[in-house]
Formats: structure tokens, sequence, C-alpha cells
């Protein structure tokens, strides 16, 4: 398993930018470029999990990885909307078939605390 954690890892690192931990969303990619931040994650738990193996050393990779992508994809505030689209109704149909769990109310105000799925490169 090791093994295999390790052949990932060294894929990953290959086809990132360790020194700030971007991930591309895509492979070689042409023109318009941003960092998967799953990726970024994913890169993340492999270099814990190879270090608690005893497989390496990566805490500065995940120290560094951590801080200039995953903490940075974090939506820390609901200024993201344009203040154009903030008084523009949403015309949503409930997907809850009823149960009224599906709401359009203060979306960016619940994204809070969640991440983005991509940051971009310029």
């Amino acid at each position: 398993m090791i093994q295999f954690v390790r052949q990932g890892f060294e894929f990953g690192i290959a086809n990132m930018w360790p020194m700030v931990g971007y991930v591309s969303e895509v492979i070689n990619p042409q023109g318009y470029q941003t960092s998967e931040i799953c990726g970024v994650a994913d890169m993340i738990h492999m270099a814990l999990k190879l270090t608690l193996a005893g497989a390496g050393d990566y805490w500065d990779d995940v120290d560094r990885w951590t801080r200039n992508q995953f903490a940075e994809g974090q939506l820390t505030s609901s200024e993201w909307v344009s203040p154009m689209a903030k008084d523009k109704p949403v015309n949503l149909k409930p997907l809850d078939h009823g149960t009224g769990a599906t709401t359009t109310e203060k979306v960016p105000e619940r994204c809070v605390g969640g991440v983005r799925g991509m940051a971009l490169c310029q």
C-alpha cells in the first residue's frame, strides 16, 4: 500500500508546482489555468499518510501546501458575490420534492467556511 501511495504522490509532485502547492486542473494545460483544490487536498493527504507510515518526512510540504493553497481556497467572507448579483432574485425549483430542505436564501453567507473548487493562476 505504501508503494502505491508513493507512486501516486510522485506522479502528483511531477505534475504540480510543489513550492506553492499549485495542482493544475489539467495536466499540460494550454492557456487558462486553475489550481484544483481537491488535488491540493489529495497531495496533502498522501504526504501525511507517507509521513505517518515512516516512508518519508513530508511535514514541510504539508505545511507549505496547506498555507499557500488549501487555506487560501477557503471562503472567509461572502464578499465574493458581485454586488449586482446580490439583489437579483434566484428562480430555482426545489429539488427536494416538497420537503422544504432546499433554499435560495442567503446563499453567499451560507457558503462561508466552505472551500472553492478552483483558484485562478495568472
